[in-house]
């Protein structure tokens, strides 16, 4: 007598090891590229808007099958010393995550980079929205 393994267990095996839940959303925004597995979202141009203390802090937010990879500073006029401690104490709060859990994210502002940090957070957020996790 044969045993059967049920169609469905199969396919949730087959999803598992195909990786499903782990891909890329898609994106027809002109500021996401893709290269390779990679997605890239660059702020500079829908973010200039969003300033820091001395001027815009455009982004780059690096996603590999769906999680974010790196975020990676873009041109900028913030004191380099503040702006380093900015993203050497902010980025770390996505690195890792998966699209939904970064954009949910609670992320504070560093004490005495109130500005430089609140630009980084709007420019992560702003890329949440043009990879359409977020509303725009």
């Amino acid at each position: 007598m044969k045993k059967t393994i049920p169609v469905i267990v199969l396919l949730l095996a087959f999803m598992a090891a195909a990786g499903c839940g782990n891909v890329n959303p898609r994106s027809d925004s002109p500021y996401v590229t893709a290269k390779g597995d990679t997605l890239i979202v660059d702020t500079t141009v829908p973010g200039e808007g969003i300033k820091g203390f001395a001027g815009p802090v455009p982004i780059k937010v690096y996603v590999v099958k769906g999680r974010v990879e790196g975020i990676e500073l873009g041109e900028n006029c913030e004191t380099p010393r503040f702006i380093r401690r900015v993203y050497n104490v902010i980025t770390p709060n996505w690195i890792g995550l998966k699209l939904k859990d970064a954009a949910k994210a609670d992320v504070d502002a560093v004490t005495g980079a109130t500005y430089s940090s609140n630009a980084l957070i709007e420019n992560f957020n702003l890329a949440m929205k043009e990879l359409g996790v977020l509303p725009k």
